[in-house]
This record gives C-alpha cells, structure tokens and sequence, in this order.
C-alpha cells in the first residue's frame, strides 16, 4: 500500500500574507518556522540542522496578482485547526483542500478530496470541489471500481500530483492559473523537546511571540514576552534558562546587564 497526503491553503491575500500566516499557525501547532540558512546559524551546527531538517515540513507558496495558494505534506487531522488559525490571523476566508491518494498492492487507485471553507470567525462549511471530483472520477453505476487512473492517466503513483493541479485550476481562475509562478518555499522545521511539558509549552509561546527578554527580578530569572500591551512574564530556574537557550538561541535577548 502506497499513501500520498496533502493539504492546500488558499485565500485571498498576497504570497506574503499567507507565508507569514502559515509560520504562524505551524508555531502554533510546535514547529519553528524559519529557513535551512537561519536555522543553520542559531544552531550552530549544520549537522544538527540537517538532523532537524528532516523532521521539517515543506511549504510550498504559489501566487497571482490576487490570492495565493500554500501546498503543505502535513497530517490532515489537523489541517481544519491550521486553516481556523490562518483564517482569524489573515482576516480573510481561507480554502482548505485536503487530498489523500492510496494505491494498493495490485495497482488499483482510490481517492479522497475534501474542500471546505473557513471564515476568520472559524465558521466552517463544506465545499462543492471533492463532490465534483467524486462524480467525474469516482466510483457509480458505470465504474463500481473507480476511474481515479483516469485522472493521472493510468499512473497511480503519479495521482496526488494530479489532484494539486485540479485543486489549483479550481481555487485560480484559468487567467491566473496560466500567470501562476512555480511555488516558493519555506522549510519549517518542528522543535526539539525539552523533555518538560511546562518548558516546551514556555519555549512555544516564546517562538510565537517572536522572542522574548531575560530580566533579574526579585533575585530571581524572568523571562519577558508578547506585546506591550499584554506582556506576559515565566519565573525560571538557571538551568531551565540554559535549556531554552540551546532550542531559542537569539530570540532570548538578555536584558539583565543593563
């Protein structure tokens, strides 16, 4: 049994706006999103960069002039909770494609496409593209096994790549599709584990808010973050401050000197 997943974001905003927004939710959802390049230099180590690199997910951001479209190998339980997040942090509607190809031992292709719709409320409504789909390519009356080969012309292995295309010729019109670049792509890669609930959910919240400070309060090490209007403050030992340096490395900027 051979299985392919994939899930696509799409909305109406800039390629920019949605590479933020997807760094975003996938911080979220434990990982850190930043490049092969910068990870290599706050790790220190390019071969502990490559190790985490392959524990990476791949993110690819295809755009027009009006919305953008962000391909992700990610597991499909926890698209729905990705595109609500993308959604309430974008403002816009998000398009949430989720595909699973799977071919068994003998050849035989099936099939499962989803659309649903998710708006910045996180109100969630099914879409019409999987039930176009089913209908072309499905099983019924005329084909009680299925006519999925037909879609990636009698190439099962070659069937995810082929339910990309439609997702993407459904989501862009035909003049955007043809004016569609290759996708960039980021690499986000999912953090190391601390071994410690409270501090991996500490080091979470710190990548979320984009960093944080190291303050001396009351003879004591705190760690400062989140915006000025509501910023939030962690008690930590010295050696819990040791153990988040080596997984946040620059992002912890130390304020007690001064």
């Amino acid at each position: 049994m051979h299985r392919d997943t994939f899930v696509l974001l799409g909305a109406q905003v800039s390629a920019e706006v949605l590479e933020q927004a997807v760094g975003e939710a996938l911080v979220e959802a434990g990982h850190v999103a930043i490049g092969t390049e910068a990870y290599e230099r706050r790790a220190g180590s390019s071969a502990r960069a490559r190790r985490e690199a392959e524990r990476g997910v791949g993110v690819g951001v295809a755009a027009s002039n009006e919305r953008a479209m962000a391909e992700l190998v990610y597991p499909l339980d926890l698209a729905p909770a990705l595109a609500r997040s993308i959604a309430a942090s974008s403002g816009t509607e998000v398009v949430l494609f989720t595909l699973l190809a799977e071919v068994d031992a003998k050849g035989g292709l099936e099939c499962t496409c989803e659309e649903r719709r998710v708006d910045p409320r996180g109100v969630l409504v099914r879409g019409r593209f999987g039930d176009d789909l089913e209908r072309d390519f499905g099983r019924g009356a005329e084909a009680p096994d299925g006519r999925w080969c037909d879609l990636c012309d009698g190439k099962p292995h070659h069937a995810i790549g082929a339910l990309i295309e439609s997702a993407k010729a459904f989501f862009f019109d035909a003049r955007e599709l043809y004016d569609v670049p290759e996708p960039t792509h980021l690499t986000v890669y999912r953090a190391s584990s601390l071994g410690v609930p409270r501090l991996d959910d500490l080091a979470r919240r710190i990548r979320a808010a984009g960093g944080a400070e190291v303050h001396a309060m009351h003879g004591r090490v705190a760690l400062r973050f989140g915006p000025s209007n509501a910023t939030q403050t962690a008690f930590v030992k010295d050696a819990e401050l040791a153990a988040l340096s080596g997984v946040l490395g620059a992002v912890l900027i130390d304020r007690r000197s001064e």
